[in-house]
């Protein structure tokens, strides 16, 4: 079975930021890319992608909890 893999702007269209600031070194560290040596297109496994939003709702939900208590 092979990975789905994202490019940058289907990957910034489900995060809802741009395409510079997933390329920001702010985003490098929090979401693991590949860099294709034949083309130089970068490109995000979906997984990857799926367990960082969920995580990133995950964190905002416990935000909200605190605020609301």
């Amino acid at each position: 079975m092979s990975k789905i893999m994202l490019t940058r702007e289907q990957v910034a269209d489900l995060l809802g930021t741009s395409i510079s600031y997933l390329a920001s070194k702010k985003m490098r560290y929090k979401l693991t890319f590949y860099k294709d040596q034949d083309n130089g297109r970068v490109l995000y496994d979906k997984d990857v992608v799926d367990a960082f939003i969920v995580a990133k709702m995950v964190k905002k939900s416990k935000i909200k909890r605190r605020l609301d208590a």
